[in-house]
């Protein structure tokens, strides 16, 4: 096809080189065949012909032979059967197919004839008698035979000459057909030397400088044959490709500008998310966000106006220490954007809660366009969701503190329970034993109902202990040394501390919580287990955290939740808010084992759910 979609004619019969090299290579092809054929031909026409001669060769050797046992048996050396077997050999020799074939022609053929017919019209009649006469007759047969293999001798002559007659004829056909395909395959080289490998080194110039993006040059040969042809088809093609060319530079600009945008646009998509996923969201934050939106879409201004609640959940911090929760943040405080009907608005929403209104006031060129509408769009959602996820944190930092004075309120209330119990029952024996007038029965009663306050204000106290306690800035191994101490003073036992390397690497929240259920565990141990050795070991076991309180005392009850109230509960709903789990065991030795294991990594709450 030619510029435009104009096709270029073919070559005619006369102009095809791919016929002349046809007609070339179909020749030489044809006289190969020939040269092949006449060789197979001859050779299968002299196929047993040195057989032959051999055959008729040995004729002459086995004639003499027969004279030879004919002189034997005349002398008496050897018996007359000698003589018949010979000429039979000879009969056999002179008689075989392998003469025939050779004898094709009919002078050899004839001689052939000659020799068979003088060996049974002269030869073979005279053997009977030539051994047994010594006379005139004998010595005739031997005269016959000299005769008779001077036959043999012409008909070996014959057969020589036919055979190699045959090997001439080979040989002129063979040098033929050679100087035939000699002559047409010089013709082929002239053809190809003169009209394939001028033009070919052209056009492959050509393709090199097309390859290198120069398409002003054109093959010079154009002639009428198919490299002409093609010829004429490259040089439409290179002209096509300057076209082409030329309109994907055009595209390849237009594209460029596209990429470009886009690459602005992801930037600010990835800038967006790496800001508000790297802490809270905050005025410093949004701010700069807002100005690479209004750099990235060409906007003249951008602001972004708050709902008061989303506003309150920004982390803003001024220099006086107080919180600030700015209600419209602009990329440009000196610069907000004006409200108009050019002013492009984009609510922030998420999960069908609207958090703000995005404003965007345009550029004097209109940027920012309808393909960046849908960007900012994302930016919104971007900005939305990082709110949602903070109002959400809020929220479950509020959970967690109501969960954590909700189990501060059932510790209370378990002791004090137990406590008022005990003193309403020995009030009523106080009061079934007034009436008797038995002073020291008086006096054992208050005594008892002084004993069971004293228990009551011992455990409120010990409560309010655990409400206010605080961990040291020297970590939770100091924290635990300390609760050792103090439960061993008061309970009597000696308590072992082993803090082994790695487990420092705890966060506050998970300490708070190992703290509390280590002391909860010797609280038990204190007042219920009646032990006088008690260990608390602390290891880190690859990713998990491994907390164990053993204790030679009694052991656990059949009941262990009744006896001990909601301690337990309390410690299982800790390990759970470590994402671990615990179990309470008795060792075979006697005594009660806590185990607490939990993930090393797992994500603390804010501090706002980790008080006890």
């Amino acid at each position: 096809m030619g510029a435009g979609g104009e096709r270029v004619a073919g070559p005619g019969l006369r102009d095809s080189l791919m016929l002349r090299m046809g007609v070339l290579l179909g020749g030489i092809a044809l006289f190969a065949v020939i040269g092949m054929g006449s060789s197979l031909t001859i050779a299968e026409a002299g196929r047993g012909d040195a057989a032959a001669i051999n055959l008729a060769g040995s004729l002459r050797m086995q004639s003499y032979r027969i004279a030879t046992q004919v002189a034997q048996v005349r002398a008496g050396v050897a018996p007359p059967a000698r003589v018949d077997e010979a000429g039979a050999e000879f009969e056999r020799r002179l008689g075989s197919r392998v003469l025939d074939r050779a004898a094709g022609e009919d002078a050899r053929r004839d001689l052939l004839a000659q020799v068979r017919g003088h060996w049974q019209s002269a030869i073979r009649p005279l053997l009977p008698v030539a051994a047994t006469d010594a006379g005139a007759r004998g010595d005739g047969f031997l005269e016959r035979v000299d005769a008779y293999v001077a036959d043999i001798d012409r008909l070996v002559t014959a057969l020589e000459q036919g055979a190699e007659a045959k090997l001439v004829w080979l040989r002129w056909l063979q040098a033929l057909a050679l100087g035939a395909c000699a002559i047409l395959a010089a013709l082929a080289w002239r053809e190809v030397h003169r009209c394939v490998l001028p033009p070919l080194r052209d056009l492959l110039a050509l393709a090199q400088r097309v390859r290198g993006g120069d398409f002003s040059r054109r093959a010079a040969y154009t002639g009428a044959d198919e490299l002409g042809v093609l010829g004429q088809a490259f040089n439409a093609m290179a002209g096509d490709l300057a076209k082409l060319y030329a309109d994907l530079e055009t595209r390849v600009r237009e594209q460029t500008r596209a990429l470009r945008q886009s690459n602005r646009s992801l930037q600010l998509l990835y800038d967006t998310a790496r800001r508000l996923g790297a802490g809270p969201p905050a005025a410093a934050t949004l701010r700069p966000l807002l100005g690479e939106a209004v750099r990235s879409t060409g906007a003249a201004a951008a602001a972004l106006h708050l709902e008061p609640e989303a506003a309150a959940a920004l982390d803003e911090i001024d220099g006086r220490g107080g919180a600030t929760a700015p209600d419209c943040i602009a990329a440009d405080p000196e610069r907000p954007p004006r409200s108009d009907a050019a002013t492009l608005r984009i609510e922030v929403a998420d999960q069908g809660r609207r958090y703000g209104v995005l404003e965007i006031e345009r550029a004097a060129d209109g940027a920012p366009g309808p393909e960046h509408q849908r960007l900012l769009e994302t930016v919104a959602q971007h900005i939305a969701a990082c709110l949602h996820a903070r109002q959400r944190d809020l929220s479950q930092r509020r959970l967690a503190l109501l969960e954590e004075r909700n189990v501060i309120a059932r510790e209370l209330h378990d002791s004090l329970a137990q406590s008022l119990s005990y003193l309403k029952i020995q009030v009523s024996r106080l009061q079934s034993a007034l009436p008797a007038g038995q002073p020291a029965q008086v006096t054992d009663i208050l005594g008892e109902l002084r004993e069971g306050l004293g228990s009551a204000y011992r455990e409120l106290r010990e409560l309010l202990v655990t409400f206010r306690i605080a961990m040291p800035e020297t970590g939770l191994e100091t924290a635990l040394a300390r609760a050792l101490a103090e439960f061993g003073s008061r309970g009597g036992l000696a308590i072992e501390l082993d803090f082994a390397p790695g487990a420092q690497a705890l966060s506050p929240h998970q300490e708070i919580h190992v703290l509390q259920i280590v002391r909860e565990a010797l609280s038990n141990i204190v007042h219920h287990a009646r032990a006088r050795h008690a260990r608390v070991s602390l290891a880190r076991c690859g990713a998990r955290i491994r907390v164990h309180i053993d204790d030679d005392g009694v052991g656990l009850g059949d009941n262990p939740g009744r006896e001990r109230h909601y301690g337990l509960t309390i410690m299982r709903e800790r390990a759970r808010s470590l994402g671990g789990e615990i179990a309470f065991l008795n060792r075979d030795g006697g005594g009660c084992r806590v185990e607490l294991g939990f993930p090393a990594s797992a994500a603390a709450p804010s501090d706002g759910g980790s008080s006890p």
